[in-house]
């Protein structure tokens, strides 16, 4: 949603000394980059969390093989 209406939350906000052209591509650079760390490591901690998920129902399967499928 950020990227798609070109916005940044008030977590990634930076502040920045001047208002040339220089200054505003720099914000806008580096709050892109602190936006797209954020959803790499949110991705990376749901891919984890579904991976255990996984893990957890084959073994339930496993343990209680029919009954558990029904």
């Amino acid at each position: 949603m950020c990227r798609q209406f070109q916005t940044a939350p008030n977590n990634v906000c930076i502040k920045l000394n001047g208002s040339n052209q220089q200054c505003y591509s720099t914000l806008q650079a580096t709050t892109r980059f602190r936006i797209n760390q954020k959803l790499k490591y949110l991705y990376a901690e749901k891919q984890t969390f579904n991976e255990e998920l996984y893990k957890l129902h084959l073994h339930c399967a496993a343990k209680w093989q029919n009954d558990y499928l029904v």
